[in-house]
């Protein structure tokens, strides 16, 4: 399940014993949600360290769009002065390492965060 909404989470192992149930989860995507950004989403995902990044805002603000990775160093960074509209660019992060990058994108008021892996 990837939509909003209260799930539980039980892992098994090998022999088939269970954890038991976890403590409800509001958002089991982790994903925060920015009421100026919609369609936020990466193409492919997961990839080979070239993706299509997309994003569209209604409403003009300063924001800035950081890619890091898994140790949480900033690989890519941009700033979108005065930006509204849709944001349509390719990326290149094949001189990096493989594995899970975050992308956030901050504005004055909220950020929304979604996750991109690379193989």
């Amino acid at each position: 399940a990837t939509g909003l909404g209260s799930y539980t989470v039980e892992v098994y192992d090998i022999a088939g014993c269970g954890s038991g149930q976890s403590t409800p989860v509001l958002d089991p995507t982790g994903i925060a949600t920015v009421t100026d950004a919609d369609a936020f989403s990466v193409m492919p995902n997961p990839n080979d360290g070239h993706f299509q990044l997309n994003f569209h805002v209604n409403k003009s603000d300063n924001y800035v769009l950081e890619i890091r990775d898994v140790l949480g160093q900033i690989v890519y960074s941009e700033s979108l002065n005065n930006f509204k509209g849709t944001y349509n660019k390719e990326i290149d992060l094949s001189i990096y390492s493989r594995g899970l990058y975050t992308i956030r994108l901050i504005n004055s008021t909220s950020e929304t965060v979604i996750k991109a892996l690379t193989y």
